[in-house]
């Protein structure tokens, strides 16, 4: 098995972007359609890093990098989603919480 170096590179780049990519993208798709994206993003993306770097070279490695891009992808993706989440819904508690103090009438 020989896969080469370029091919490792660009396909571990391409699995700890591909992630990035769909979080800023997220509010345009649909929210039943977020892991699916997700999913075809990292395959399309992965395809196109093995195909620029002459990964589609005969040797069939090219399954085992694909697969690795995508279980990348998809455990960063699955990290990442609740705690940017959690930042999202943290920073709406505080934004709240400054409206309700500063709609309240304080006697001074």
């Amino acid at each position: 098995m020989d896969i080469s170096t370029a091919t490792t590179l660009a396909s571990g780049l391409v699995a700890l972007i591909v992630p990035a990519f769909v979080q800023a993208f997220k509010k345009y798709i649909p929210s039943g359609y977020v892991g699916l994206v997700s999913l075809a993003a990292s395959i399309l993306f992965g395809t196109i890093a093995i195909a620029a770097t002459g990964g589609f070279d005969g040797t069939y490695t090219w399954g085992i990098v694909l697969a690795g891009v995508v279980g990348v992808a998809q455990t960063v993706y699955t990290l990442v989603n609740p705690s940017l989440r959690r930042q999202a819904q943290q920073k709406q508690y505080v934004n709240i919480g400054v409206l309700r103090l500063s709609q309240h009438p304080c006697p001074r």
